[in-house]
């Protein structure tokens, strides 16, 4: 059901879940790279880098909570910033 609205061509994907749910990041951030295969993703602690296959995000995400809080998968106040680019979100 989800298929018909994201894959309108004026349709931006904004997948926004807690950061200590990995499943929800995992199957959103597939779901938008199936839609757009041309998007990619940034990190501010990465500055050049483009990440373009999301399972790499996702392990971003997790090696980045493990720099910041350690291995006990700790919350933090301290944000992990991503941007995701799409040539259809203009």
């Amino acid at each position: 059901m989800i298929m018909q609205f994201i894959t309108r061509e004026n349709c931006l994907i904004l997948a926004v879940t807690p950061a200590n749910t990995d499943l929800a990041n995992s199957d959103a951030l597939k779901l938008a790279k199936e839609v757009d295969p041309q998007e990619y993703a940034e990190f501010l602690h990465c500055k050049g880098k483009k990440f373009t296959d999301f399972d790499e995000v996702r392990h971003e995400i997790e090696a980045e909570t493990d720099r910041v809080t350690g291995m006990n998968k700790g919350i933090s106040s301290i944000p992990i910033n991503l941007r995701v680019y799409s040539p259809h979100g203009k």
